[in-house]
């Protein structure tokens, strides 16, 4: 057993779910012991059961006792004293999980209102604003609320200053629809054909003085 690993987890508490969570699903994957928590108990085997079945069963019944004992080491007393008694360690962390869903609704909200309120600035990198809209959609996807591809590229197109406009008319038209990695690779030329006619421009105005 990897102690370090398990103390590594810093306690649930009232303002750590997500990462909390995923610590623990990481470190009982590497420790080969997430059997329990995504999966429900195996019958117990028969007298004449095969081998295969016994050492399933076994497998199973030992990674339920330490994920479970891992599970709760790692929580706050104050949190784990609320939590129902469970001698199933998948039963167990849906029970904790299950008192966090309002903090779910909170960030759902607060995620879907970044995302449609970004603007891009015009700074010369449009690359990471575009990666960090598609951040946001990644993470509403995993709060159970899907944006589909068409929708995100169309709201990060709308997100695009007044300069982008003929640009974007040019891709309304077009028949094809583009991914998110299509939409950041014309974007950064489009970005760089523009910043080389503003300099061009100032150039002339120069030259004109």
């Amino acid at each position: 057993m990897n102690l370090s690993a398990i103390n590594s987890i810093m306690p649930l508490d009232s303002s750590n779910f997500k990462t909390w969570k995923s610590d623990i699903e990481i470190t009982l994957g590497l420790m080969d012991l997430d059997i329990a928590i995504l999966s429900d108990a195996p019958n117990p085997p028969a007298a004449n059961a095969s081998v295969t079945e016994k050492n399933h069963f076994a497998k199973w019944e030992k990674a339920n006792c330490l994920s479970l004992m891992i599970v709760k080491k790692c929580i706050s007393p104050n949190l784990l004293g609320a939590n129902p008694e469970s001698d199933n360690a998948k039963t167990f962390l849906s029970n904790v999980i299950a008192k966090f869903k309002d903090s779910d609704k909170a960030e759902t909200a607060d995620l879907m209102q970044k995302f449609t309120n970004m603007k891009y600035e015009g700074d010369g990198k449009i690359r990471e604003f575009i990666l960090s809209m598609s951040n946001l959609a990644n993470k509403l996807k995993t709060l159970d609320v899907p944006l589909p591809d068409t929708f995100v590229v169309h709201q990060i197109l709308s997100s695009l200053p007044s300069s982008f406009n003929q640009f974007k008319t040019t891709y309304t038209a077009l028949k094809d629809k583009w991914d998110v990695n299509e939409l950041i690779s014309v974007c950064s030329h489009e970005e760089q054909r523009l910043r080389s006619e503003s300099g061009h421009v100032a150039n002339l105005v120069t030259h004109s003085k």
